[in-house]
């Protein structure tokens, strides 16, 4: 120890300078803490600083810029004591303060969970009594806690069929998790003996944490024992790669069970950037029959339809209006009457308003739908058979603009007697229905004609698409159409699978590749930008890290703590809860950012959202708290002795563990309490109870304005949750054999969210929409990579640590697993994408005695295009028919219009 004290005094005085002579001197103090020396500055000048009044010579013991949950650490040259906690018992206080905080609550929320599941069904059992949403798996509830390990005895070809292929693979992920962290666990049984039994040396006889100790941070620079870290390395990430290729089997045939599915996704593709003389639906299932002939079903070119989908819109809003006004008639036996909004006076009964106005769009609704078909119809007969319409067999040939890109007066001007022949059709249609005078009748007879005059002011309507969808009759043909080039000339005619009918994004169908483009820099662009800039939040968290520094920051913090101490815990945890609450913030930002690319499904969104959040916290939430947190902590030291600035790295990378663990045993906990306790659900379902239209079930059970009742669940975020176990991998693959211990709470949290989700997608979550796997390939496209950073984080370590044989046995390891992304990059993922020959062949021949293409032909219209006359589902007969118009005796527009009551 003296020569320890030697060298701190011999420092002092360099510190201090030549030109004031100051003399210092070390006593033993009985009242310092464990016995330690003070310094003393005996006969300095004033003008000389003492230690206390030079915080930049000296490190405080927790500096009010440290990094999230990192207490300060100073180098082995300075004495640190365990209440000072820089090394010492603070580390261990925090984890335990977070297993107390945290793991109380995972408790108390699993004892509480268990007895309202039973008790609540209705909240908690959603797919047990909610039409189209049940499952046969609901029915079974199993006991007070056995349901945690009985439902994973499920099926997984039940869970697929029941669940949803997404929510198989989800749990698939977090059980894969499990067991690499299981392996973790066993490796850290000998390796944390082997850290822990080193002999004391001067660089680590001052670590007196017990869970320090049980890491590399514990071994002196050089030490032998270093190989025993790379021995578990090569254990735990060879099994990691053979499980992932046993993965790859697992996936490969789930996902092409998935494929033959008579799914419409499966029997259909998605056409983009579609040449102009190809902008017909003729032309299209012309271009695709052509080559895979008696396959096609039809092709459904979309087109612009901003017009018509406003009266859409409004003719739900009418509908919706209409079956509360019939409700509340049925239900009270009182009329509602129709207000003024100025006046405030009544203008007559409310179902006749709203019946009259249902009437008049259901007629302009249908007349446009008509008007917009036969136009198209009538340019495919001629594209069909006029040769210089269609353009020259030659493939280098662009052929003229379709004459539907210029929409209905586009079309007129090349067609105009077809336009004048369809309009008088119209427009006599509406003047034969309207054979009364009456006040009703003047209001179809004008809405027949501000009909004819939207078919003038709304000429986009109409208009042409370069995108479309393509049904077929055989998986044989739609798979082959996937994978085939169509055309010759890039970013032309390319075919992608095509979403579920549910899932389309319409408004993004049949953007401009230039748009797209433009929209995908962008996305990125605002990304990289909030990557840089989020540094700024993060580094302020990190500030908060600790007691002082909450006390340096805000001071009534300190004065909280001073009279009630018994708060401090609470705000040690304050960091990580930030960190988490971070993170949710920058998924709602980052879903913005994805949705600027132009994406066609929600499934896109996904994916592109799952890539962001994940690279986002790989390089925001690990790299910056881990590397800079490790490096801003030891500042001070490193500006004072440049030469130890590898050993200080090499001490303080291992226990920023610590702090991983915080964060994880945070974000679990929190995450699955609000999770299983459908906390939001909850609140909205209350809500939705006192609010919004509710005489009828069906009132009750239809969100008002955004405000969901029980009956309709929201869908389940697999984006989101999926980037969440990406920290925990990357947190597993650097820490396994750095901090051992991690494996445990890694392990801990991968078994619980596995159980708690299995349980939400059979109880709770509607499956779709449903990608068919998607992010299960995009997460194992990531693994490897999360793999070699962790590998290439170890070996910087061991470099720190001065072990250059442990260094040189990584790099096989390093190699192996660069190698071994690159075997699997090249086929693998390939062969989840499409469905191979011989199966689609098979599932063809099985499903060749049925005609019944029902499930996809149809679907993949524009919604706005499918219904062209729409009534109230309640009411009763004599409702129906004043609204229809319709009756055994062929009533006139006078009678459609008079609503009975």
């Amino acid at each position: 120890m003296s020569a320890l004290f030697d060298r701190l005094l011999q420092e002092v005085n360099e510190t201090l300078g030549n030109e004031t002579q100051t003399n210092v001197t070390i006593e033993i103090n009985s009242t310092a803490p464990s016995g330690f020396p003070t310094i003393d500055f005996s006969d300095s000048p004033s003008s000389v600083p003492t230690l206390s009044q030079a915080p930049s010579l000296v490190p405080s013991a927790n500096p009010s810029f440290l990094p999230t949950g990192m207490p300060s650490e100073s180098p082995s040259i300075f004495p640190t004591t365990e209440e000072q906690g820089l090394v010492g018992g603070h580390q261990d206080e925090a984890l335990e303060n977070s297993l107390r905080i945290y793991g109380s609550l995972f408790v108390v929320v699993m004892l509480v969970f268990c007895w309202l599941r039973k008790k609540y069904p209705r909240c908690y059992n959603i797919r047990g009594w909610v039409e189209g949403l049940r499952t046969p798996l609901a029915d079974e509830q199993y006991g007070f806690y056995d349901w945690i390990w009985k439902l994973n005895s499920i099926e997984e070809k039940v869970m697929m069929d029941e669940c949803g292929m997404d929510a198989l693979c989800f749990v698939r992920v977090l059980d894969f998790g499990f067991r690499v962290a299981s392996v973790g666990v066993l490796n850290s049984i000998w390796l944390m003996l082997v850290y822990r039994t080193a002999d004391k040396t001067e660089a680590t006889e001052f670590i007196t944490s017990a869970v320090v100790s049980l890491s590399t941070a514990n071994l002196p620079p050089g030490s032998p024992r270093l190989i025993a870290t790379v021995a578990a390395s090569y254990v735990i990430f060879g099994f990691t790669m053979w499980s992932i290729l046993r993965e790859f089997e697992w996936f490969i045939k789930f996902r092409h069970a998935f494929l033959t599915k008579r799914l419409a996704r499966n029997y259909a593709v998605y056409v983009q950037n579609i040449p102009i003389e190809y902008q017909t639906n003729a032309a299209l299932t012309e271009f695709f029959s052509s080559a895979y002939p008696g396959t096609v079903l039809d092709a459904h070119l979309a087109m612009q339809a901003a017009h018509l989908k406003k009266k859409v819109d409004e003719r739900d809003s009418v509908i919706a209006n209409l079956e509360h006004a019939i409700n509340i008639r049925e239900v009270t036996g009182v009329v509602p009457q129709a207000k003024n909004l100025i006046t405030r006076q009544t203008s007559g009964s409310a179902i006749q308003g709203y019946g009259d106005k249902l009437v008049a769009l259901n007629k302009e609704i249908s007349y446009s739908i008509e008007t917009l078909i036969e136009n198209a119809n009538h340019i495919e007969a001629h594209s069909v058979d006029d040769d210089s319409f269609m353009g020259s067999t030659d493939d280098s040939f662009e052929g003229p603009k379709s004459p539907l890109a210029g929409g209905v007066m586009g079309f007129a001007k090349n067609s105009v007697k077809g336009v004048t022949n369809i309009s008088k059709n119209a427009i006599k249609d509406v003047g034969g229905a309207v054979k009364g005078v009456g006040g009703a009748g003047m209001h179809v007879l004008g809405s027949g004609a501000n009909l004819a005059k939207s078919f003038i002011i709304h000429e986009e309507d109409g208009a042409a698409l370069s995108a479309g969808f393509v049904t077929f009759n055989s998986l044989r043909a739609a798979h082959a159409a996937l994978q085939m080039i169509q055309y010759n000339q890039p970013h032309k005619m390319e075919v992608l699978e095509a979403p579920q009918p549910e899932d389309v994004l319409w408004k993004n169908i049949g953007k401009a590749n230039r748009e797209v483009q433009i929209g995908k820099l962008i996305s990125f662009a605002a990304t990289a930008a909030l990557c840089l800039f989020w540094t700024i939040p993060m580094s302020f968290i990190s500030t908060l890290s600790s007691i002082e520094g909450l006390r340096d920051q805000f001071d009534w913090v300190g004065s909280m703590i001073d009279s009630s101490p018994w708060v401090e815990p609470f705000f040690a945890q304050l960091a990580p809860l930030l960190v988490v609450g971070a993170k949710e913030l920058l998924k709602v930002i980052l879903e913005i950012f994805s949705k600027q690319e132009g994406p066609i499904s929600g499934a896109v969104v996904e994916a592109s959202l799952f890539s962001k959040l994940a690279y986002f916290l790989i390089i925001q939430t690990f790299f910056v708290q881990a590397i800079s947190g490790s490096i801003v902590s030891q500042v001070s030291n490193m500006v004072r002795r440049p030469e130890l600035i590898i050993d200080l790295l090499a001490g303080s990378l291992p226990r920023r563990g610590i702090y991983f663990i915080q964060v994880l045993l945070v974000d679990t906990a929190v995450s699955l309490a609000t999770e299983l306790l459908r906390v939001s659900a909850v609140a909205q379902a209350t809500i939705r109870s006192r609010v919004g239209p509710k005489l009828t079930e069906k009132e009750r059970n239809t969100p008002f304005l955004g405000i969901r009742p029980f009956a309709t669940p929201q869908k389940f975020y697999h984006a989101q949750n999926l980037s969440n176990c990406v920290l925990d991998f990357v947190v597993f693959f650097v820490y396994a054999t750095i901090a051992p211990i991690t494996s445990f709470f890694v392990g801990i949290c991968f078994f619980f969210k596995a159980a708690a989700y299995r349980h939400q997608f059979v109880y709770i979550y509607p499956t779709f929409p449903d990608s068919g796997g998607h992010l299960w390939a995009n997460f194992f496209k990531l693994l490897p990579n999360l793999m070699t950073i962790g590998q290439i984080v170890l070996q910087g370590m061991l470099g720190l640590k001065k072990q250059p044989i442990a260094n040189a046995l990584m790099l096989p390891l390093t190699i192996a697993t660069i190698l071994f992304q690159i075997y699997v990059k090249q086929q693998h993922f390939l062969m989840t994408q499409y469905l191979p020959t011989r199966q689609a062949i098979r599932a063809d021949e099985r499903n060749s005695g049925s005609e019944d293409y029902s499930f996809v032909q149809g679907k993949f219209v524009q919604p706005e295009l499918r219904v062209r006359e729409k009534y109230p589902e309640n009411g009763n007969e004599e409702d129906y028919r004043n609204l229809t118009g319709k009756d055994e005796e062929n009533m006139d527009l006078d009678d459609t219009v008079k609503k009975g009551n």
